[in-house]
């Protein structure tokens, strides 16, 4: 997977979400913060999506998603996003398949603390946590004005997802499920 710190930084920081447009509800409510934010900060937003995303006020950038080329676009993100929302059963069932795709990247993310995401991010060590609008606006104001930071996040990130979540680390771990239930050793 192309990375977040094999290219220049960007110009102008960019926050980016990939997605799929029946999941745009959700980030469209965090569009209020990113209103205030782009008030006070510089910042492009993108959306890889199959869906369109506007936001006035706010320079949104959106590109058509494709499998051949989602990976190259999420590495040019700086910061990557997931909010869900609290209280849905579809949310505590989401599987933090974007976020492992940020950290991957080395893409410093912001998330919701829904369901899995409080699994996948140690926040502050590979990510943030953002539970609240105030949350979300003072994580994302700190990464936008901190890019050392977004680095850190960012490695950090990519050592989460290399030691927890590749292929071989999984299969490891369903060889030793199998192994433990039926009582096999090689």
């Amino acid at each position: 997977m192309p990375s977040r710190a094999d290219r220049p930084d960007n110009p102008v920081a960019c926050i980016g979400w990939v997605g799929g447009q029946g999941n745009l509800a959700s980030l469209a409510a965090i569009g209020p913060i990113l209103q205030r934010l782009a008030e006070r900060r510089r910042f492009r937003f993108t959306v890889v999506s199959d869906g369109r995303f506007e936001l006035d006020g706010v320079e949104v950038v959106n590109i058509p998603w494709s499998l051949e080329r989602q990976e190259e676009e999420i590495a040019r993100f700086d910061i990557g996003v997931m909010p869900l929302e609290e209280a849905t059963p579809w949310s505590h069932g989401k599987c933090s398949y974007k976020l492992l795709q940020y950290m991957a990247a080395g893409v410093a993310p912001v998330a919701s603390p829904v369901g899995m995401n409080t699994e996948v991010v140690e926040d502050g060590v590979n990510g943030l946590l953002a539970g609240d609008p105030q949350a979300w606006e003072l994580c994302l104001t700190r990464l936008l004005d901190d890019a050392p930071l977004r680095l850190r996040l960012g490695v950090a990130g990519q050592r989460t997802v290399a030691e927890g979540y590749t292929y071989p680390v999984i299969a490891e771990r369903w060889c030793d499920f199998l192994q433990a239930t039926f009582n096999v050793h090689p």
